[in-house]
C-alpha cells in the first residue's frame, strides 16, 4: 500500500470517529432531564379519613290538598232546574235543600202509577174471591176441577199484575224523592255546574259540595323512600299563603304504585284548627330518616367528578393517587356523603378541592401546630 493511500484511509477513519463523537454530543445535549415533581405540603385539616356513621338523610314530598268528603250532586231525573238555593262558598248543613227541579212530569207519572196499582189491586181482590169460591164449589161437586184451575190461573195472573204495578209505583216515588237536591254532608258549596232554567238530563252535575273540616294531602313518594314511611308519622308541610307550617299525620299508604309517576301514593291527614286551607293548594315537606347501617362518609368537598365518575385524591406511601368511589346518600345539610365502595377505614383523603394535582406527586403532611 502506498503512502498516499494510507493517508487517505487514516483520514476516512478519523472522519468517521468525528461524526460518531458529534452524534453522541448532540444527543446528549438534546436529551431532556427527567422532570422532578415538587413535593406538596398539606396541613392536617386538609387531610381526612373516612368516618363510619349513619347519616341522617332527607327527601322531599309534594302533593295537593284534597277533601275526602266531596260529593258531586247530579240530577236523578230529567227536568228543568227551577231554583238554586245556594251560592258558591255558602255553608250548608246535611239534608239541606240546595236546588229545585220542575217535578210536574214526575208527579204526573206517580199519579198514573198510583191509579194503575189501585186497579191491579182491585182485580187481584176480585180474582182471589172467585178462586176461593170455586174451590168450595169443586168440593161440593157443582163445578169441574178444570173450572177451578181456570180461576186459579186468573188469580195468579192478577197477583203478578198487582206486584208489577206496585213496583212501578214505588219506582216513581223513588224518582220523585231523588229529584229533590239535598246536601249529603255538612260543609260548603264548592262549585255550581248548572244555571236556573237549564233543562237537565239524567245524571247531569248540578253542584259540588265539600267538607273543609276534614282535609288530606295526597303525595307521591318514590318506592325507595316509601320504605321509611311509618303509620301515624308526623310531618310539617309548607303551603303558599300560610305563615306557619301545616301539621299532618300519615293516614295511609296505598298498596299499589302510580305507574305513570313510578311512585307510591301516600295520604296525610291535616290536623284541624290550623288556619284556612282549601282543596287544590300545593303542599311540600322534607322528611328525614337515618340509615339503618353505618357507612363510611367523607366531606362532600372531597369528591371530584371527572367524565361522569366520582373520585377522590388519596395519599398512599407519601404520594398522590386518585381512587374511583361509589357514593350513597347525603346528609341533610349536604356537607357529608356516604361512600359505598372504593375506600376503607384509615385511608388518607384530601378533604378539599385542589387544582393542578398530579398522579404520583410527593406529599408531606405538616405537623399540627402546638
Amino acid at each position: 500500500m502506498t503512502r498516499r493511500r494510507k493517508t487517505i484511509l487514516i483520514g476516512i477513519i478519523l472522519a468517521l470517529i468525528g461524526s460518531i463523537a458529534l452524534a453522541f454530543f448532540l444527543k446528549g445535549r438534546s436529551a431532556k432531564k427527567p422532570e422532578t415533581l415538587a413535593t406538596l405540603q398539606f396541613r392536617p385539616d386538609e387531610v381526612t379519613q373516612p368516618a363510619l356513621e349513619a347519616l341522617l338523610q332527607t327527601f322531599e314530598i309534594t302533593g295537593s290538598i284534597t277533601s275526602p268528603d266531596t260529593a258531586i250532586l247530579k240530577a236523578r231525573a230529567s227536568g228543568q232546574l227551577t231554583a238554586l238555593l245556594v251560592q258558591e262558598g255558602d255553608a250548608i248543613e246535611k239534608g239541606q235543600p240546595l236546588a229545585e227541579l220542575d217535578l210536574t212530569e214526575l208527579s204526573g207519572r206517580l199519579q198514573e202509577r198510583e191509579a194503575s196499582f189501585a186497579a191491579a189491586r182491585a182485580n187481584f181482590a176480585q180474582a182471589k174471591i172467585q178462586w176461593e169460591a170455586n174451590q168450595k164449589l169443586v168440593q161440593k161437586g157443582f163445578i169441574s176441577p178444570a173450572g177451578a184451575e181456570l180461576s186459579r190461573a186468573n188469580f195468579e195472573s192478577a197477583q203478578a199484575q198487582m206486584r208489577s204495578a206496585e213496583t212501578l209505583r214505588d219506582t216513581a216515588k223513588m224518582q220523585l224523592r231523588d229529584a229533590q237536591i239535598l246536601s249529603p254532608i255538612r260543609g260548603v258549596v264548592a262549585k255550581r255546574h248548572a244555571v236556573v232554567g237549564e233543562k237537565l238530563s239524567f245524571d247531569q252535575p248540578i253542584l259540588t259540595v265539600t267538607n273543609l273540616q276534614r282535609l288530606e294531602i295526597t303525595t307521591l313518594v318514590s318506592a325507595q323512600d316509601s320504605t321509611w314511611l311509618k303509620p301515624n308519622q308526623q310531618a310539617s308541610f309548607q303551603v303558599d299563603g300560610l305563615a306557619k307550617p301545616l301539621k299532618a299525620r300519615l293516614s295511609r299508604v296505598l298498596p299499589t304504585a302510580d305507574m305513570a309517576a313510578r311512585a307510591v301514593p301516600a295520604v296525610w291527614s291535616i290536623e284541624p284548627g290550623q288556619g284556612l286551607v282549601r282543596p287544590g293548594q300545593l303542599a311540600s315537606s322534607f322528611l328525614e330518616y337515618k340509615d339503618s347501617k353505618p357507612a363510611l362518609t367523607l366531606p362532600a368537598e372531597a369528591i371530584r367528578e371527572e367524565g361522569g365518575k366520582q373520585l377522590v385524591w388519596m395519599i398512599e406511601e407519601g404520594k398522590l393517587k386518585t381512587r374511583l368511589v361509589v357514593l350513597g346518600g347525603k346528609s341533610r345539610d349536604g356537607k357529608r356523603v356516604a361512600v359505598l365502595q372504593g375506600l376503607k377505614e384509615g385511608d388518607q383523603v384530601l378533604s378539599q378541592r385542589f387544582d393542578a394535582l398530579k398522579e404520583g406527586q410527593p406529599v408531606t403532611i405538616l405537623k399540627a401546630a402546638q
